[in-house]
């Protein structure tokens, strides 16, 4: 027993060394999964895909969880407000969770757009006491997550890589995908609301 723990560790110290001698990929990853320092401001090169494997196939780690719990309070809070704030039944002026969501997606990345459903699920539920199996909470929220998952994808893309908004092109890329973000969330929100 005690042999094969000390082959274990071994084998573990071994594929370490192997991992941090290795040279970096093509693709600017290193093969363990993780990416290389970048300079300050900049986003690691990874694809998507692979971005979304390494979510779902890695251990939850606790620093995960607590970050989709702390967003989807903040998201079902924000929602909250929203209901004081309606300017028709369903309808408000003012909606935070849309740029809370935007701006969580486009800061940790598109991997994190499960806990945008569960959000959006929770919030609907919770604050317009909708069946969480309704047809309307599940094409309504989906619709609004994937319009929210989008926005985020060209935004990341639109700034190449940086977190500031640094050049007059940033901010107009935020302004144009904010704005036709809002619009198409707007219709597609009031359209189901009113075939509701």
């Amino acid at each position: 027993m005690v042999r094969r723990q000390l082959e274990n560790q071994e084998a573990l110290q071994v594929s370490a060394e192997q991992r941090t001698s290795s040279e970096q990929n093509a693709g600017g990853v290193f093969q363990s999964g993780t990416a290389p320092a970048t300079p300050e401001g900049k986003l690691p090169a990874t694809s998507l895909s692979h971005r979304i494997y390494r979510y779902f196939s890695e251990p939850i780690s606790k620093r995960r969880i607590w970050c989709c719990f702390v967003f989807i309070a903040a998201y079902v809070f924000l929602d909250r407000t929203t209901v004081a704030l309606q300017i028709w039944p369903g309808i408000s002026a003012w909606y935070p969770p849309a740029g809370l969501a935007i701006g969580f997606l486009v800061g940790l990345g598109p991997e994190w757009f499960p806990a945008i459903l569960v959000a959006g699920y929770l919030a609907g539920g919770l604050n317009y006491n909708e069946p969480l199996d309704s047809w309307f909470l599940v094409t309504v929220n989906s619709a609004t997550a994937l319009l929210y998952l989008g926005a985020s994808v060209v935004l990341r893309r639109a700034m190449g890589g940086e977190w500031r908004l640094r050049t007059i092109r940033h901010v107009v890329s935020l302004l144009a995908v904010a704005l036709f973000t809002s619009i198409v969330s707007a219709t597609v929100g009031t359209t189901f609301l009113v075939l509701h």
